[in-house]
């Protein structure tokens, strides 16, 4: 009664194992939306599903992103979006102003550091994109980012909800945003026979309803 493997594996069981993961949607949305709902005691209403060249092509449709970059990051070896080629990275510390590719590299970039650091790089790329995407930045980019996003996202959001997403933007206010990483040792309830990490679920359940309650 336990999904063995970690969470961001669940895309990929839903295709190996499409029995394993019954429901409305495709199995991979049914095992991701429903493993993310089981953990954070929450039902997952809908999903946004981009690709790696996706995801380039929506930052450079906003204009880039600005990053203050802590510390260097190096990749000697790292995968290009493309899936085929692979380059080496070398980003400066500092205030950088990036492309769609490079603001890739600075979120998936996994040489020299740990897990935890990378996701520390990612909340930090959310928050820089959220600042760039105001409506009048998107309203500019619309004619490329509507190209982009048709070639590569997938969603079950309606179109008819997609400008009311919009109008939400500008009432996002970052200062106050609470923000939770579930990361060993505190949301770690022990581990299993081949040593992976068993989450501490009902921690888990109880700081997602006070994130929640004081977000209201």
């Amino acid at each position: 009664d336990c999904f063995p493997r970690l969470l961001n594996e669940l895309f990929v069981a839903g295709i190996e194992s499409p029995q394993a993961f019954p429901g409305p949607q495709d199995p991979s949305v049914n095992a991701v939306k429903g493993g993310f709902g089981e953990i954070l005691g929450i039902p997952i209403h809908n999903y946004a599903m981009v690709t790696l060249e996706g995801f380039v092509g929506v930052v450079d449709a906003i204009g880039g992103v600005t990053i203050d970059v802590p510390f260097r990051i190096v990749d000697e070896t790292y995968p290009h979006e493309d899936g085929v080629t692979v380059e080496y990275i070398d980003i400066e510390p500092g205030v950088q102003q990036l492309d769609g590719h490079l603001a890739l590299a600075y979120a998936r970039a996994r040489r020299h550091a740990n897990d935890n650091a990378r996701m520390g790089r990612q909340r930090c790329l959310h928050n820089a994109i959220l600042e760039e995407a105001d409506p009048v930045g998107l309203a500019l980019g619309y004619p490329e980012l509507a190209g982009v996003l048709g070639d590569s996202l997938e969603t079950d959001i309606s179109l008819s909800r997609i400008p009311d997403l919009i109008d939400l933007i500008p009432r996002i206010d970052q200062e106050n945003m609470i923000s939770i990483r579930f990361i060993p040792p505190t949301y770690i309830g022990g581990s299993d026979d081949n040593g992976f990490n068993i989450p501490n679920t009902p921690l888990i359940r109880e700081h997602v309803k006070i994130v929640i309650k004081n977000s209201r």
